[in-house]
């Protein structure tokens, strides 16, 4: 949350069992709560999975003052509310068998499979920040969007960020060619 929203708070439980950042940033001098970009799930963090009633009392808690404009809450964030929705973001199980994983790939993805098993790709692990970085950019040539040099630099900090604690790792697949490929 430093990273993609420096001025962030939490409302917390008083044994911290539960938190929920808020992510604050300011529109015409005023505190405002906005889903910030690359952290597509927030709500209740809790020990174990929150009630609705846990959800809703976290959300009355925001103060008065904060304008909610737009948050979008985990799977595990549920409560009934006629002003509230869904969105859908991508999520990948980790907790599962990867062999388990696979069998719910959709048949494009299982088609891709089989091709790289086909064309021998070669699996590198522990590749460059910058190389996965250059990866994402040529990738995102494909959107109309593109990539901004602040994404880019948030992107960054957020990747060296989660190798630095060792929650993450970089892996690369390469053509034939030493081509980056995924």
């Amino acid at each position: 949350m430093n990273i993609i929203c420096p001025d962030w708070e939490i409302l917390a439980t008083e044994d911290h069992s539960a938190v929920m950042p808020l992510p604050v940033s300011k529109s015409l001098g005023r505190k405002i709560i906005r889903q910030p970009e690359y952290a597509w799930q927030l709500g209740v963090f809790s020990t174990r999975v929150p009630s609705p009633d846990v959800i809703q009392h976290f959300i009355k808690s925001i103060p008065p003052s904060y304008r909610l404009r737009r948050m979008c809450l985990s799977k595990f964030n549920s409560f009934p509310s006629g002003r509230a929705r869904y969105l859908n973001a991508s999520e990948l199980d980790l907790i599962q068998p990867y062999s388990a994983i696979k069998l719910k790939y959709g048949p494009s993805l299982q088609k891709s499979l089989e091709l790289a098993k086909k064309e021998s790709l070669s699996h590198v692990n522990n590749i460059s920040v910058n190389d996965m970085l250059m990866f994402a950019y040529k990738l995102d040539a494909f959107n109309q969007s593109r990539l901004k040099p602040k994404d880019i630099s948030i992107l960054r900090l957020i990747i060296s960020n989660a190798l630095r604690f060792r929650s993450a790792r970089i892996s690369a697949a390469y053509d034939s060619h030493n081509n980056q490929t995924i």
